[in-house]
């Protein structure tokens, strides 16, 4: 995929902003605010301009759009804005970041065309003075103005057959998985018995989880800060943490487990792939293993309540559902829902089976225990 334009880019750190996201040091914003209220509050353009050599026309407009604010509160806002652009263009696992954050808080499926306007900020504006929250607006005016990689659906969505619970004994599918949540908990979510916690002495990263031992429950997980190992006990209701240092942090989605043993990401270009263990470490492989690695697997994700592979639909639930995590292939597929709610879905037969689980909170990456049967 192309890079972004460096007009997206700017719309991308304007989003942030009011997605609250920071990817600067707050201490660095601040003294580039403080900058430019000592080269002159009175006229904020000019001070930009004499700080950075020129301003970017969304920072114009912004400037046009809050004349009546406190210049400190403007000038607040246009530091905050430049070091996420900065931060965009050093490190483009951000623009991730956004765009998965974006899709959480409006569905990209189901966008408002008729409200798009000229410029990112008066989209905004505008479903702001219609009464929407400002940031599901700004995630919404971000999704209308990156068009070009959005492909509305063409008809009508074929939804999945809901199914009785009875049924569900045929699947293939693993029966307990590991979980991480939003907050950094471990839990173990099965689907005859439950879900249950396990205290772990910190926050497990919650950007992506892997097997990595076929004969084990043996987990590595993170995300583009962080990475640890886990191994559970046989009781599975404790584990060692184990840090692990990465030249390179797998990010997102896009991390894929193959034969629960590597955990490869990246493209078919720029392949990354490798294997833990407590014994043995980090074991890199070679690029052209790597590639294989990445080859053998297909992006499966889900965004709203349509799952897809390789960004083609594969399957699509309720319109009032919305999709957190996935795990499975091409046949048999689970998905677990915002709604707190685990999907069986058999892909071939286009059949779902919506299971009740207690006590699924806001999970956001699974993956399959050794001794699920």
């Amino acid at each position: 995929m192309a890079p972004p334009s460096e007009s997206f880019t700017w719309i991308a750190a304007t989003a942030a902003y009011y997605f609250n996201l920071s990817f600067y040091d707050f201490q660095q914003c601040i003294t580039f605010r403080d900058m430019l209220i000592e080269n002159g509050i009175t006229n904020l353009r000019a001070s930009y301009e004499n700080l950075t050599g020129n301003i970017p026309p969304i920072m114009c407009e912004l400037l046009e759009t809050h004349k009546t604010a406190r210049r400190v509160d403007v000038a607040n806002i246009m530091s905050f804005i430049r070091y996420n652009h900065l931060a965009l263009k050093k490190r483009g696992v951000h623009m991730i970041q956004i765009t998965t954050l974006a899709s959480e808080l409006a569905d990209p499926h189901l966008l408002p065309l008729e409200k798009r306007r000229s410029t990112f900020l008066q989209t905004l504006k505008h479903l702001v003075d219609e009464g929407m929250d400002e940031r599901v607006a700004a995630a919404t005016s971000f999704h209308l103005h990156n068009l070009k990689n959005f492909k509305p659906p063409t008809s009508t969505p074929k939804y999945v057959d809901i199914q009785p619970h009875e049924t569900l004994t045929h699947h293939t599918l693993p029966n307990t998985y590991l979980g991480v949540g939003s907050g950094g908990k471990l839990t173990v979510i099965d689907t005859g018995r439950g879900v249950y916690t396990i205290e772990t002495t910190s926050k497990i990263p919650c950007g992506w989880l892997c097997r990595v031992d076929p004969e084990s429950n043996t987990f590595v997980a993170g995300d583009d800060q962080d990475c640890v190992g886990l191994v559970l006990n046989e009781d599975k209701d404790a584990c060692d943490l184990f840090p692990i240092i990465l030249p390179i942090h797998p990010y997102g989605p896009e991390v894929h487990s193959v034969e629960n043993t590597w955990v490869t990401w990246g493209s078919k270009q720029k392949p990354h792939a490798f294997r833990w263990s407590p014994q043995g470490g980090v074991q890199h492989c070679s690029k052209q293993e790597a590639r294989n690695h990445n080859m053998a697997v297909k992006n499966i994700t889900g965004k709203g309540n349509t799952v897809l592979v390789d960004n083609e639909t594969l399957c699509t639930l309720p319109p009032d559902q919305s999709i957190l995590c996935t795990h499975g292939n091409m046949r048999d597929l689970d998905v677990i829902t915002r709604a707190n709610d685990l999907w069986r879905i058999d892909i071939l037969k286009n059949h779902a089976w919506c299971v009740g689980i207690p006590d699924i909170k806001h999970v956001k990456v699974i993956a399959p225990l050794v001794d699920w049967d």
